[in-house]
C-alpha cells in the first residue's frame, strides 16, 4: 500500500476512534493505534466488495449517474428499492465513489444519453462516401436526387449536390 494510503487510513481511524463514545475502546486505541488502521482498512475492503455487487446486481444502469436520475427512472428505481436493504450503505457510498473506478468496477466515462449506433452509422457512412472519392469513383452529375443509369452504367444515386456515388463504389472494400 502507498505511503499516502496508509496516512489517509490512519487519519480515519484516529477520527473515528477517538471520538468513540465508548471510553474503553478510545484507551484501546490509544494503547495500539496500529491493529485499528488494519480494522478500517479491512472494513474499506469489504464496503468496496459489497458495493460492486450491489452495482452488478443493478447493472450497468446505475454506473456513473446519480441516485436522482435513477430514482427519476421507474425501473431504475424499483430495482434500487429492491435491493437497497441488502446494502443499505450504497446510497452514500454512490455519492462518493460512482465515478471513481478505483472503487467502482461499473463506472463508465460515457454519457448515458449518448446515442452510440447513430453515431457509429454516422461515421462509417462518412467512411463509404471518402472511400469513393478517394477511388475517383465520383462522377460529376447534377439535378434532383434520382435513382438511374450515369455515364458508368449500372444503377446509381444521383443528388442535388451534383455528384454521382456508383453503388459500387460504395461497397468496394467493404465486404
Amino acid at each position: 500500500m502507498s505511503a499516502s494510503k496508509d496516512s489517509y487510513y490512519q487519519q480515519i481511524t484516529q477520527h473515528v476512534f477517538t471520538n468513540d463514545r465508548d471510553p474503553v475502546v478510545r484507551q484501546a486505541y490509544s494503547v495500539d493505534h496500529l491493529s485499528f488502521v488494519k480494522t478500517i482498512e479491512g472494513r474499506f475492503a469489504k464496503l468496496k466488495t459489497k458495493y460492486n455487487t450491489f452495482n452488478k446486481e443493478l447493472g450497468y444502469s446505475g454506473a456513473g449517474i446519480t441516485i436522482e436520475q435513477m430514482l427519476e427512472d421507474p425501473n431504475k428505481r424499483n430495482l434500487l428499492e429492491q435491493l437497497k436493504p441488502t446494502f443499505p450503505w450504497w446510497e452514500d457510498l454512490h455519492g462518493w465513489w460512482k465515478d471513481n473506478p478505483a472503487f467502482n468496477q461499473t463506472f463508465s466515462t460515457a454519457d448515458p444519453s449518448q446515442d452510440h449506433a447513430a453515431e457509429a452509422q454516422e461515421l462509417f457512412a462518412k467512411s463509404k462516401l471518402s472511400m469513393a472519392l478517394e477511388n475517383d469513383d465520383w462522377v460529376d452529375g447534377g439535378g434532383e436526387e434520382e435513382e438511374g443509369e450515369g455515364e458508368a452504367g449500372g444503377g446509381g444515386r444521383w443528388s442535388a449536390a451534383g455528384g454521382r456515388i456508383s453503388t459500387t463504389a460504395l461497397t468496394k472494400g467493404c465486404s
